[in-house]
C-alpha cells in the first residue's frame, strides 16, 4: 500500500508554492506496508517509509527517505501534535531500525532499577576503570537516585535540547523518524536500535531510561550510529546528586566514561551537573 504525501510544508517551514501535483510528479510519496497508525500521520512530512518489522501490528516507525534540511522544525512540528497522533519524533543520522525490535510489553518485564542493582555487583567484581581513576565513592548499591522536587516541562527541555544539539552534530543533517509509542523511553526498544548491542538488549535499555523519565523529565531525542541523546528537564544541581547519577550513567554505558583517556569518574559526575542533554556511546 502506498500513501501519498498530503501537500507539504517546504523545509523553510512555509507552504510549498508547487502544490500537491508538484509531489506526484516527481513520486514524492510515503511508502511502505502502512500499519494501523498510518491515518495518524501528520499531513505535512516529506517523503518518507514505514519501516518493516516483524510482530503483532506490523510496522511501528515511519523514517523520511533522505536527511531533512530543518530537523529542528520537523521535530517540533511532529512532538507539538504527538499527544493527538501518538507519534513521537526522534533524529536518526545513519538509519538503522536494528534486527530484533522489541515490544513495549518487553520492556514492561524489565525491572530498570533491577538491572541497575545488578550491574552495580558486577562492576565491583570486575572494576573495569583505570588505576588513575578513583570510581564511585560507593561500597554498596545506594539505590536510584532520588528525583528532584519539581520537573519543569520535559517536553519544552526537549525542544529546547534539539535546537542546540543538532546544530552541532558531526554528522549533519539528520532524518526524521516517527515511533508509535506512549512513552519516549520506549524508542530504542521499539525501532530494535543496535547501538547499545554490545552491553545490553534494547528492551533493557529503555527500561533504564523509563526510570529516568519518571525521575528527571528525560526524552529521547534520536540516535546516531551508536550515538543515543536525551533530553532531561531536571538534571542534578549539586555534587551528591551529580555523584548518584553519573553512577548510573557508568553502570549502563562505561564508555563514556572509560574510554576517553581525559575522564574521570569524579570529572564526569561534575560535567553532569546541570546539563540538558546526555549522550551515550557504545563500542
Amino acid at each position: 500500500m502506498t500513501i501519498r504525501a498530503r501537500p507539504a510544508l517546504g523545509h523553510s517551514g512555509k507552504p510549498d508554492e508547487r502544490g500537491s501535483s508538484a509531489y506526484e510528479n516527481e513520486a514524492e510519496r510515503v511508502t511502505g506496508a502502512a500499519p494501523g497508525w498510518a491515518a495518524d500521520l501528520p499531513d505535512e512530512l516529506p517523503p518518507g517509509r514505514f519501516v518493516p518489522r516483524d510482530g503483532p501490528g506490523g510496522s511501528v516507525m515511519w523514517l523520511s527517505d533522505e536527511p531533512v534540511d530543518d530537523i529542528v522544525h520537523w521535530w517540533g512540528a511532529v512532538q507539538e501534535r504527538q499527544d493527538d497522533t501518538g507519534l513521537r519524533p526522534l533524529f536518526m543520522g545513519w538509519p538503522d531500525s536494528g534486527s530484533a525490535p522489541c515490544e513495549s510489553a518487553d520492556v514492561d518485564a524489565i525491572d530498570g532499577e533491577e538491572w541497575l542493582a545488578t550491574s552495580w555487583e558486577e562492576y565491583r567484581r570486575t572494576r573495569h576503570k583505570p588505576r588513575y581513576d578513583p570510581g564511585p565513592p560507593y561500597e554498596s548499591w545506594p539505590g536510584l537516585a532520588p528525583a528532584p522536587a519539581t520537573i519543569p516541562d520535559p517536553e519544552a527541555a526537549a525542544r529546547r535540547a534539539v535546537a542546540d544539539t543538532c546544530p552541532r552534530l558531526p554528522q549533519g543533517r539528520q532524518h526524521l523518524g516517527l515511533v508509535a509509542t506512549a512513552r519516549s523511553a520506549d524508542i530504542p526498544a521499539l525501532a530494535g536500535w543496535p547501538g547499545s548491542a554490545t552491553h545490553m538488549r534494547p528492551a533493557v535499555l529503555s527500561a533504564v531510561l523509563r526510570t529516568w523519565e519518571d525521575r528527571f523529565g528525560a526524552r529521547v531525542l534520536g540516535m546516531t550510529g551508536s550515538m543515543l541523546y536525551v533530553s532531561v528537564a531536571a538534571p542534578p544541581t549539586g555534587p551528591e546528586q551529580s555523584v548518584h547519577v553519573a553512577l548510573e550513567h557508568l553502570l549502563l554505558c562505561p564508555a563514556n566514561i572509560y574510554q576517553s583517556f581525559s575522564e574521570t569518574f569524579p570529572r564526569y559526575s561534575v560535567h553532569l551537573r546541570e546539563e540538558p542533554v546526555w549522550s551515550f556511546w557504545w563500542d
